[in-house]
């Protein structure tokens, strides 16, 4: 009996998903045969109709939106909710769920995806190598973060690595979430909820006042090698190898987890500074979640495999880069010390309720994945003075989104 499964994981990171199952195969008789997905393969589109998987991977809970009651399985048909929300936390939980009016995310109703892996994004990194040797200790607050980053200046050095350019109609992502960090440490869950959502405008005066905060890195003299329009233009994988060069040529990363998987390895990761201490175990995030596309038994027996810890301490000990989202996994199986403290910072925010998935990922594409990403490329180009016109030209966009015929 086969249990087919799409993914967009490859390589390394599919071998271990493939092996995840190793135990479970002799003791059901179950084959679970996964494949990496095309190209060209839609998210929405496959939970719509996709008749060659029966499980499958996606990294966007948006999509959930478009086709939550076309084609996913209601998994509380076999799963218990509050079982799930135990193990990942309530937040996380109503990014894979809608309510039977279509309402999304939601607290209540159906649930059709399974959390699967978790990446981080409120990190810092650095090279202790030459940051520690030169006598600098990690920064914990937003204010020892200016201070260091003065004393860097002071001392000649440069303190920030920072390039939003990723070669194409992205330019402008690594900006974003650095934005969110900051919005989600300085105002909490709630206001960001509210942001993505769009309960509150892209403009609020509190999102202006987290990205004045941000700006403090991107605009303050001698931050940024070149200042900010030279940011706009530099590539954001330079960063980690800036880090690491010798001498460095910067000396703080803000980045996500994934720079564990192509950055040098010297460099280590610790979590983004604490602005206001009510929201200091709050994260940006983001991950893949399962949903299930038939409902045969073999199917069930899967998935109700892929919600124990027993699953997630498998993938954790396989390795590549993997965070397991069930707050029930033993981290210390973990062996690389990286990986290790970004799976322990992702489970803090979990249990605390508190992590919560890239905004711009969750906001309408026509925003969040292109006029986003120009606005930051536009603020970092044109300075801090263009901040209050940029953010309002975003928000007079959205306005206009929804207020069109299907908007």
């Amino acid at each position: 009996t086969t249990v087919r499964l799409i993914t967009p994981q490859a390589g390394d990171a599919l071998t271990a998903l493939q092996t995840s199952f190793d135990g479970f195969t002799p003791a059901t008789g179950i084959v679970v045969s996964a494949r990496a997905n095309r190209g060209d393969e839609v998210a929405a589109d496959q939970i719509r109709g996709d008749t060659t998987a029966d499980l499958l991977v996606v990294p966007q809970p948006g999509v959930l939106a478009l086709a939550a009651h076309d084609g996913p399985m209601d998994l509380t048909l076999y799963l218990d909710r509050f079982d799930l929300e135990n193990a990942w936390g309530p937040g996380l939980t109503s990014l894979v769920s809608a309510g039977d009016d279509g309402a999304w995310p939601s607290s209540d109703g159906p649930v059709y995806g399974l959390w699967n892996k978790l990446d981080l994004k409120s990190l810092l990194w650095n090279d202790p190598t030459h940051f520690e040797a030169d006598g600098h200790a990690k920064p914990t607050t937003w204010d020892e973060t200016i201070d260091v980053s003065d004393r860097i200046v002071d001392s000649g050095g440069t303190p920030w690595c920072m390039g939003i350019k990723a070669g194409g109609p992205d330019d402008g992502w690594p900006a974003t979430d650095v934005l969110e960090a900051v919005v989600l440490r300085q105002h909490g869950p709630d206001v960001y909820d509210a942001w993505w959502n769009h309960r509150i405008p892209f403009d609020d005066p509190r999102i202006l006042e987290s990205a004045r905060t941000m700006g403090q890195l991107v605009f303050s003299p001698g931050y940024v090698a070149g200042g900010s329009a030279v940011a706009a233009r530099t590539a954001w994988a330079e960063g980690p190898f800036e880090l690491a060069a010798d001498p460095p040529g910067c000396w703080l990363l803000a980045q996500a987890s994934f720079v564990s998987v192509f950055g040098p390895e010297q460099l280590t990761p610790f979590d983004f500074p604490v602005i206001e201490p009510e929201s200091s175990s709050a994260r940006v995030g983001a991950g893949t979640f399962v949903v299930a596309l038939s409902d045969r038994p073999e199917v069930r027996a899967v998935v109700e495999f892929m919600a124990t810890p027993e699953y997630g301490q498998v993938m954790a000990e396989a390795g590549s880069g993997f965070i397991p989202p069930h707050t029930g996994v033993d981290l210390g199986v973990i062996v690389d010390d990286d990986l290790r403290t970004m799976a322990e910072l992702g489970h803090d925010a979990l249990v605390a309720d508190q992590l919560r998935f890239d905004a711009s990922d969750m906001m309408p594409a026509e925003i969040g994945a292109d006029l986003m990403w120009k606005a930051m490329v536009e603020w970092f180009d044109q300075g801090p003075d263009e901040l209050e016109r940029i953010f309002a030209e975003v928000e007079a966009a959205w306005v206009a989104l929804e207020s069109a015929p299907n908007g």
